[in-house]
């Protein structure tokens, strides 16, 4: 795919990505705040280059993490990624950063991820320790190597991440997921690793969305949301209830579009 070019703000921005545009001219039109990065875990196959970028509505996975699209707002944008074996999606997701803070260097970088989707963050932030991110959620991290007890899983978590929440399960028979994060500097990083009661790999996005929000929100008002989400009572989850797919058979679990969530579901997560 042929680069665009944007010129704003006497700066010059590559534009390599679908979406890319709307993003940027978003960050310029609008006094934003804070860029939420949400990346999926892995669908049946890695995106290809340029194509990182979910789109709307048969790559989005509205039943989990999409729901997240609904907090873009007039000071926070939504970007939701297919995440990648590969290096392509960290990338682009990279290159979004760096263009994004060079238009306001105060933007607050908030990144959440499922399976792969969270070991593709946990490797940019490893791999850019100049770049400062502020808040990440990680959901059960799983590496791309292989499956079950051979696989190895990113959890080192290194200072330039401010704040980060690793919800992880324990109920996958198959050994997948399960890993808890390591904090490198407790002093420059505020950290936890939660269980999800009942979760497994598959459903654990589904089981967690709502609380993923409140984290969000939480954070967006200044709030402390590590320590809250530290102190928040889980329910006890039923993955049979999520509609989550067999991750080992890569199925996309959002073929058909749902409801989005409501103000009301934003405002009371802890009651779904």
């Amino acid at each position: 795919m042929s680069e665009k070019i944007i010129e704003k703000v006497g700066i010059t921005l590559q534009v390599p990505c679908i979406g890319y545009e709307r993003t940027i001219n978003l960050m310029i039109e609008k006094k934003i705040r804070f860029a939420i990065f949400v990346i999926q875990g892995l669908l049946k196959e890695d995106p290809e280059i340029g194509e990182e970028k979910a789109v709307y509505p048969t790559d989005i996975d509205y039943e989990g993490l999409g729901k997240i699209k609904n907090l873009e707002s007039q000071d926070t944008i939504v970007n939701i990624y297919l995440s990648s074996t590969l290096e392509n999606t960290k990338n682009a997701v990279l290159r979004e950063i760096k263009d994004l803070r060079k238009v306001d260097e105060s933007i607050k970088i908030i990144m959440v991820g499922h399976s792969m989707g969270a070991d593709n963050i946990v490797e940019l932030t490893k791999e850019n320790r100049d770049i400062i991110f502020n808040f990440i959620i990680l959901l059960d991290i799983k590496d791309a190597t292989s499956y079950g007890i051979l696989s190895i899983d990113d959890d080192n978590i290194n200072e330039n991440v401010e704040n980060v929440i690793n919800y992880y399960q324990e109920g996958e028979k198959t050994g997948i997921g399960g890993e808890k994060i390591e904090i490198i500097n407790p002093q420059k990083t505020k950290g936890v690793n939660i269980l999800s009661p009942g979760s497994n790999h598959r459903s654990i996005d589904n089981d967690l969305k709502y609380f993923i929000i409140e984290d969000i929100i939480n954070f967006k008002k200044g709030k402390d949301a590590v320590m809250i989400a530290k102190n928040r009572k889980l329910p006890i989850f039923r993955p049979s209830d999520s509609d989550s797919e067999d991750v080992l058979n890569f199925k996309p679990r959002w073929e058909n579009l749902s409801t989005p969530i409501t103000i009301e579901e934003i405002s009371n997560p802890s009651n779904k």
